[in-house]
């Protein structure tokens, strides 16, 4: 049996880099192999990613001081679903990350934004270094973000050559095939990890141990960025429906007239999709698993974070379900899934394919 590895950004608590890893390995699993996510990390992710870096700014402060009760329930809950369901290897440094990767007949490095500095904590190992080496690697729907040809190769001189090399190098939207290209070298599109499940499938992870009582029917808001106007349209639908606002945020303060929830983990996440009669966000991946579940939602674009509007677009485009985008009227029809579904099958098949490939079935 081979055993694969894959190194992604494993030590936070976010729900798309979380479900991602483990849709990944479940594939891998699938194909007959044995399969682990490797638990490196850097200080500037777990900073970013764990908030372990506290701040002297009176306003970060507090936000810190009043976050910290829904915060640790969080980080209880992603470590439960990563104990289940990722066979986390033990906490690894860049050395111990090579001396483990010698045993592996490959290691996949995606999804996320692996390839882009900014992101990685300027981390060349995430491009492959000291791992390509010592065994077979490939990406995975590796995504480059905002990075450009001189930011990576600032970061790591050697990124061209050595992704070069790569058994399979895919990557999850055009712009990141672009910048590649710029450097010679030629990716192709796979999906999100987070679609190679079905809805049926994701459901097998979904719990609702941390919900307590839910409504039977209720309007999901899942909101990163807290946008009045996205907190408006989750209202109207609902009162449209008749049914109440159930919302998962981070905010410091709740949401009045819905039902607030901030400390859950990836299980309560996919239950409350799951059963979600619509739903609202801005999330990428809440658009994902919206779409897997086959709900009627609207997503909505980001004033600034232009980087993440291009992968909301693209996704809607590619799967034809473009009336989900967040527009002036209201709209509450329901979606139609056909061609999406269609073509999330002949993508799975695809990614399938490549991934035995690069592992070398």
């Amino acid at each position: 049996m081979k055993r694969i590895g894959i190194l992604t950004f494993s030590n936070t608590v976010n729900f798309g880099a979380s479900l991602q890893a483990c849709a990944l390995r479940k594939t891998v699993m699938s194909l007959g192999c044995d399969c682990e996510v490797l638990n490196y990390s850097n200080k500037e992710l777990d900073d970013r990613e764990l908030g372990t870096r506290f701040s002297f700014n009176p306003s970060d402060a507090i936000r810190f001081i009043l976050r910290r009760g829904f915060e640790r329930q969080r980080l209880k809950a992603f470590a439960h679903f990563a104990k289940c369901n990722l066979s986390l290897t033990d906490k690894l440094d860049r050395q111990a990350l090579i001396d483990r990767a010698k045993s592996l007949d490959c290691v996949f490095i995606g999804s996320d934004q692996v390839f882009n500095p900014r992101v990685n904590g300027h981390d060349p190992v995430f491009l492959g270094e000291g791992i390509a080496e010592v065994t077979k690697v490939a990406s995975y729907a590796a995504s480059l973000g905002d990075a450009t040809v001189e930011s990576i190769e600032t970061c790591d001189g050697g990124a061209a050559s050595r992704l070069m090399g790569f058994t399979g190098l895919s990557v999850r939207e055009p712009s990141s095939m672009e910048v590649l290209g710029d450097m010679g070298l030629k990716s192709v599109f796979m999906p999100d990890p987070t679609l190679l499940l079905t809805g049926d499938d994701w459901s097998e992870f979904a719990s609702d141990d941390e919900l307590g009582a839910m409504p039977q029917s209720y309007v999901l808001l899942y909101t990163l960025n807290s946008e009045q106007k996205l907190v408006d349209r989750a209202k109207g639908i609902a009162d449209e429906l008749g049914v109440p606002v159930v919302c998962i945020h981070y905010n410091t303060k709740k949401f009045p007239g819905m039902i607030n929830l901030r400390g859950i983990g990836p299980a309560a996440f996919l239950k409350l999709l799951s059963g979600a009669t619509f739903v609202c966000t801005d999330s990428f991946h809440g658009a994902c698993f919206s779409m897997n579940f086959n709900k009627p939602f609207i997503v909505k674009t980001s004033d600034s974070a232009v980087q993440s509007n291009v992968r909301i677009t693209d996704l809607l485009a590619r799967y034809e379900i473009e009336d989900c985008l967040y527009r002036d009227e209201v709209v509450t029809s329901t979606v139609d899934f056909g061609h999406a579904n269609q073509t999330l099958s002949h993508d799975r098949e695809a990614a399938r394919a490549f991934i035995a490939h690069c592992i070398g079935l």
